[in-house]
């Protein structure tokens, strides 16, 4: 089992061009062990000064966002090269997935789950900060259609936060 920080990678959830992500735990005193997922970046990626500034100014803008429907991040880190974000697990499943198997989509489902998107990118934005890589997959629907908006990568800050 691969390790970073006080992280425990269990399972690849995901692929991208510019990270694996992982589903894991945080190991914790007293042998607690709180799921994460770990979004680690790929290493020849990492020695890219700029794409290491990006990873941590996503970490450092957003570290702080406290809303339901907004990710929580725990730690921005990095290990013998490996630079990690670890976040909070959500047991849900991408929009586009959601989307895919429910056709046609009802109306007032799209509205609940469109006020969720919105209601955390207006606090984003009370943050001064713009996501700008909103699209389905970036937002998960968990059970009871709860929506968490996810993937702050791209975030701009418009002023001071």
């Amino acid at each position: 089992m691969e390790t970073l920080g006080r992280f425990c990678l269990t399972e690849e959830i995901g692929r991208g061009g510019m990270a694996v992500v992982y589903a894991g735990f945080a190991r914790g005193e007293a042998g607690f062990r709180k799921p994460v997922v770990v979004k680690r970046i790929h290493p020849h990626l990492t020695r890219a000064a700029p794409f290491v500034q990006m990873l941590v100014r996503e970490a450092k803008l957003t570290v702080c966002l406290d809303h339901p429907n907004i990710v929580a991040i725990y730690e921005v880190g990095e290990q013998d090269g490996l630079h990690y974000i670890a976040m909070k697990f959500i047991d849900g499943r991408p929009l586009d997935a959601v989307l895919e198997k429910t056709k046609p989509f009802p109306t007032d489902r799209s509205l609940r789950i469109l006020a969720q998107v919105a209601s955390a990118l207006d606090y984003a934005h009370r943050q001064n900060l713009v996501h700008r890589d909103i699209k389905p997959s970036n937002i998960l629907v968990s059970d009871g259609d709860r929506v968490t908006l996810t993937d702050f990568g791209l975030v701009k800050a418009t002023g001071t936060a």
